[in-house]
């Protein structure tokens, strides 16, 4: 019965020594077409602010792409690091969250 068991190509056999991605094949295998979702979704915002401000992106459409654009560098960093990273830091994460919502109570 074990025999008929056959490894998805990619799969490491256990034990074996893995070898982490290079920095361009974490960036090809990002999800790119969320990405183009994000980004549409992002153009359309910024037209809307372009039309509400007639015609002009000096009070919103402007700061808000520049606020997009740190955003997407910001994700783009955080979704390159190895996830034993954020697997790692997140009880101290959560610890932290919590601390500051029992802050909140006390400090307001």
């Amino acid at each position: 019965m074990a025999d008929t068991f056959r490894r998805p190509a990619g799969m490491p056999t256990p034990g074996a020594q893995t070898v982490a991605p290079g920095l361009g094949t974490k960036i090809l295998r990002l999800d790119w077409g969320l990405m183009l979702v994000v980004g549409a979704i992002a153009a359309a915002g910024f037209l809307m602010l372009y039309s509400v401000a007639g015609g002009s992106l000096d009070p919103w459409a402007s700061r808000q792409m520049t606020r997009f654009g740190a955003g997407v560098i910001i994700m783009l960093i955080i979704a390159l690091i190895d996830i034993r990273v954020w697997r790692f830091a997140s009880p101290f994460a959560y610890g932290a969250a919590l601390m500051l919502l029992v802050a909140v109570e006390f400090v307001g």
